[in-house]
This record gives structure tokens, sequence and C-alpha cells, in this order.
């Protein structure tokens, strides 16, 4: 069956997550995918606090990414989205189950504690927390880069190639744009569009904090709102939101931002034009 299909006719316009038996379906790219996020959280995990920007675990990521060493395509991205939250609780159950940790408060409070921390560490350093809400969108926006620089790389090699430069474009051209939804998701998810490189990123629903942050090229178009810190560190590209935005970031540097058809003036960082 086409999973993405599936899982958008039945779960675009609810609340719900998708159940065990859609989890079983998947194929065994999207499930690859999946262990290799259990893989890159384990790895956040044992990275310590005070060191857990998205420039340190982003270089995780992508050193993960590389391991997995298998091709993933724009529709595996939309359908790891729509089984993401499922998964987290999933693999979260798990981990608790097998550890039996002794003192399950204690952890949690220092669990928190270390949430804390690390919020004061965003405060103090301007460095986005990553958390298991943020680490949903920074893992997206991963994928997509890989899978976006991969495409540039394949198609500047087979360019050089006469015969295949009308066949490379047309099989191109609906690799390099990306679908993410978030509509049926019940909290927002951070960091969509981190360090996009020049993809294109519809995003159907509304998005969290650090919408483009530290991106470069390509374009993000958000079908909803989006939350906090718009544009952080952004040196390039465009956004485009449909309806409302929390504020953009004042470490916005450069690129274009849209909200409601309207450029947004950078100079005064949320007025309209």
């Amino acid at each position: 069956m086409n999973l993405t299909k599936e899982i958008e006719k039945e779960y675009a316009d609810t609340k719900n997550n998708p159940p065990a038996q859609l989890y079983k379906d998947m194929n065994s790219t999207t499930k690859r995918i999946m262990k290799t996020y259990a893989e890159w959280m384990r790895d956040v995990d044992n990275t310590p606090v005070k060191t857990r920007d998205c420039k340190v675990i982003y270089r995780i990521l992508y050193s993960q990414l590389k391991k997995m060493k298998i091709d993933y395509s724009s529709q595996d991205i939309t359908t790891v989205c729509f089984l993401l939250p499922y998964f987290e609780r999933e693999s979260v159950e798990q981990r608790e189950n097998v550890e039996q940790r002794a003192s399950k408060e204690k952890t949690n409070k220092d669990e928190k504690a270390d949430r804390e921390e690390s919020m004061k560490t965003k405060k103090e350093n301007k460095e986005s927390p990553i958390c298991i809400e943020s680490s949903r969108g920074l893992f997206l926006s991963g994928l997509i880069n890989y899978h976006h620089s991969n495409i540039k790389n394949m198609s500047n090699s087979e360019s050089m190639q006469k015969s295949n430069q009308e066949k490379t474009s047309e099989n191109n051209t609906e690799e390099k744009t990306y679908k993410i939804m978030t509509s049926h998701l019940e909290e927002r998810v951070d960091l969509l569009g981190y360090r996009n490189n020049g993809a294109t990123i519809t995003i159907q629903g509304n998005a969290g904090n650090w919408l483009g942050c530290e991106m470069t090229q390509g374009e993000i178009i958000v079908v909803g709102s989006a939350a906090d810190f718009v544009g952080e560190e952004m040196i390039g590209g465009i956004l485009r939101i449909q309806d409302s935005y929390a504020r953009i970031s004042v470490d916005f540097l450069n690129g274009t931002i849209y909200c409601k058809g309207r450029k947004v003036d950078r100079e005064t960082l949320g007025d309209i034009v």
C-alpha cells in the first residue's frame, strides 16, 4: 500500500497518532530511518547538557545519517513525520521498561533540572535547547538537508553527461520538494527547516519555534502559523507564513520573510511592508 497516502487520508485532520499496526506496515527504509532516530537520541542522551546545542547535536545527526547508507525519498520523510510521535512514546516506554529505573521520581526531577539548565544555556548562549519536543524538527530537517545534498551532488555529476541532462532535471524536480504534515499533531514542532540548504519545504499545519534557523537558501512555506524566534541566524532563502507568527528573531540576518503575502520589514523585525 502507499503508506503516505493512507496516513494522509486517515490522520491528516485528526489528533490521533498512528497505531501499532501502521508502524508494523512501514517499509524497510522507513524502519531504518526510525532506527537511526533512536540511535541518535541515545547519543543525545549521552551528551552533556551544557554542550547540547544545535550545532553539536546536528553534527552527531549527520554522522548517523552517513552511517545509515540507504537511499530514501521525500515521501519517506513525509511518512516519518507522521509516525515519529507514536515512535517517540513507544521508544520512551521501552527504555523505561528495560532499564526499570529504581528511582523514577528522582530521575524525572533530574531530567526536569537538565531541561531547565538547557533552557538557561539557550538564553545565555543563544543556542536552541535539544529535548524530545525539539529533536523531532531537527531530525526531519537533517533528513531533508542530507537527502537534498545528495540530490544536488547527483545532479551536478550527471549534468556533465549531456545525454542525461533532460532526464536528470525531470527526475529530480519532485525530489527537491518536501512536505511535512503537522496539522495532526497536538504540539508544535520546533526547528523545522534548520540549516535548509536549498530545498523547498511545505509545512501543512503550524510550525514551532526557530523556523528556518540558520537557513542559507531555499524556501519554506507554512500553511498555518509560526511560533517564536522566526528566522534566527537566517542568512538566505525565503520564509512564507500564511497566517501569523509570534516574533521574528532579533538574530535574523538576511533573507526574505513574508506573512500573509506581505513582506516583513528587516529593520523593524515585525512590521509588514
